[in-house]
């Protein structure tokens, strides 16, 4: 009875402090997770949607958000995002920005890309980032 309490407890405390170990450092080192919202005019009928995505997404625990748009970046990095209530739908696709110029060197800093989007131009981000997710509408 004795020899098993205290593998009981020298469980307990290993375990535990391997736990307090991990959220100390991710606390300390959060993943850095981008999302990116298309705002041309045929993504306008999914802002809800887009709304409850962000939702889904920024719940994640240990990480640093951005946000950008295909055509301009929102914020960067933030513990305590907003979920982009406020974006703006206008004109065709453009997701040149975010393959070159300064947005780049901005998202080649990214752990996780979420890419929202409804447009078939959309593999050109995965094409060239590394953990991109496409989430169409």
């Amino acid at each position: 009875m004795k020899k098993s309490l205290i593998w009981s407890v020298a469980v307990i405390l290993i375990y535990g402090g391997l736990f307090l170990a991990t959220h100390l450092y991710l606390g300390n080192n959060p993943h850095k997770v981008t999302v990116i919202v298309d705002t041309s005019y045929e993504m306008a009928n999914y802002e809800k949607m887009i709304h409850l995505k962000m939702l889904e997404i920024f719940s994640f625990r240990y990480s640093v958000f951005s946000l950008y748009t295909d055509k301009s970046a929102v914020y960067d990095w933030t513990r305590s995002p907003n979920t982009g209530r406020n974006l703006k739908f206008y004109g065709p696709d453009n997701f040149e920005n975010l393959l070159s110029g300064p947005l780049k060197s901005q998202l080649e800093k990214s752990e996780k890309i979420f890419f929202l989007s409804n447009s078939k131009n959309a593999f050109q981000i995965k094409k060239a980032y590394k953990n991109v997710t496409i989430i169409n509408f």
